[in-house]
């Protein structure tokens, strides 16, 4: 049993919006690898990557910026970490 990635709050915020706005790297690389949505929308229509944008993330940008093959370089990441 485990939280559910696809939840969002009154305003259509996900976990990855929360993460992409307080520049929070490590919850937004294991939310991406757990293969939660890139691209949702909250209630204004602002994506995590608007977010992170808006409250210049660099790292959060970086993250979200680079598309589809983010999930391939995640999984990488988190198999190294369980490894060490």
């Amino acid at each position: 049993m485990g939280a559910d990635i696809t939840c969002s709050d009154y305003d259509g915020r996900t976990a990855l919006h929360l993460a992409a706005c307080e520049g929070q790297v490590d919850a937004a690389r294991l939310l991406i690898a757990a293969g939660c949505e890139l691209q949702p929308k909250d209630r204004w229509s602002n994506t995590p990557l608007d977010d992170a944008r808006r409250e210049k993330r660099a790292e959060i940008i970086a993250l979200l910026g680079t598309g589809t093959p983010i999930k391939q370089q995640t999984a990488r990441a988190v198999q190294v970490n369980k490894a060490a």
